[in-house]
């Protein structure tokens, strides 16, 4: 049976959930820690922050990788709301600590909006 998890996603320049609502950013980084390794292809997340209305999106796929770097040299990094693969290392390196990032890797969550 599908699970539903809670990411939160932080209020800042770029509104991340404003992207997701609308369907600009469908894949979301984070580190491939214990609790994104319990998620599934079919799972749903709901994205959510104090300020703005929670959107309910299915996790469609993944792709992991040891860096956002590395990940975003085979994904476009458009699809998670940034221009290059550069600004989405220096973005998450604000919220993902560099230890974490080496004992978990990155992962890329591939999500539809509901």
């Amino acid at each position: 049976m599908p699970a539903i998890h809670r990411l939160y996603c932080p209020s800042s320049s770029k509104n991340w959930l404003e992207l997701i609502r609308t369907g600009k950013k469908t894949i979301d980084n984070r580190t491939y820690s214990p609790k994104r390794r319990a998620m599934a292809v079919g799972d749903t997340i709901e994205f959510w922050n104090d300020a703005d209305p929670s959107v309910m999106a299915t996790i469609v796929g993944f792709a992991v990788s040891d860096t956002f770097t590395n990940l975003y040299s085979f994904i476009n990094p458009a699809d998670a709301g940034f221009e290059s693969a550069a600004e989405v290392e220096e973005v998450m390196a604000k919220f993902f600590d560099a230890d974490e990032i080496r004992e978990y890797g990155v992962i890329g969550i591939k999500v539809k909006v509901i």
